[in-house]
């Protein structure tokens, strides 16, 4: 959903099954968009409903996306009750730029956060991070061993006395998230 001065527009997306392109995948298309004036239930479920309406058998989607916006997730779980719903990867990440921003944490040292959570290229291998684990109990797990390496990571920027607050944001604020909709069983379905 982006916010254009009193509107706010949400897009919809799909692949277009009919089309392959030359590198032989399904093109993604720009489906029905929401041009709308509050990000409420009303009008998210008023788009999801429709497309059911013009499109019946959109009742047997299998997943969505989502940016993350409460009501729409509340309304396409209402109208798609069937379908996985799948969190973007980039405003994952960009939720936790955001707070490592709003924590006063250097850009140089976003990339240890952002590695651990999101993996790395190094050369022709790539490290995984915590949305690659294979349950949720692994990411758990995970998540509490890094507690002490952000904790360290953040009073490094901040000083020592300063009482770190990322990992506590992440555990309360994030990690379902990732869990629910981000974790590799998810992506799966």
């Amino acid at each position: 959903t982006f916010n254009l001065g009193p509107f706010y527009v949400t897009p919809t997306t799909y692949h277009n099954l009919l089309v392959k392109t030359d590198r032989g995948n399904h093109p993604i298309i720009l489906g029905p968009v929401l041009v709308h004036h509050t990000k409420t239930f009303r009008p998210f479920h008023y788009l999801a409903s429709t497309m059911i309406r013009l499109n019946p058998r959109l009742v047997q989607l299998r997943a969505f996306g989502t940016d993350g916006e409460p009501e729409l997730i509340k309304a396409f779980r209402t109208c798609f009750p069937h379908a996985v719903h799948l969190r973007c990867m980039n405003h994952l990440r960009q939720n936790v730029k955001d707070k490592l921003h709003d924590l006063k944490i250097p850009q140089n040292v976003w990339k240890d956060f952002l590695s651990d959570i999101f993996g790395v290229q190094v050369g022709n291998h790539f490290e995984c991070g915590l949305v690659d684990s294979p349950s949720d109990t692994i990411f758990s797990a995970q998540l509490k061993s890094l507690k002490e390496r952000w904790n360290n990571l953040e009073r490094s920027c901040k000083g020592s006395s300063s009482s770190p607050e990322f990992h506590t944001w992440f555990l309360t604020y994030k990690s379902r998230d990732f869990i629910e909709c981000a974790l590799p069983e998810v992506r799966t379905k």
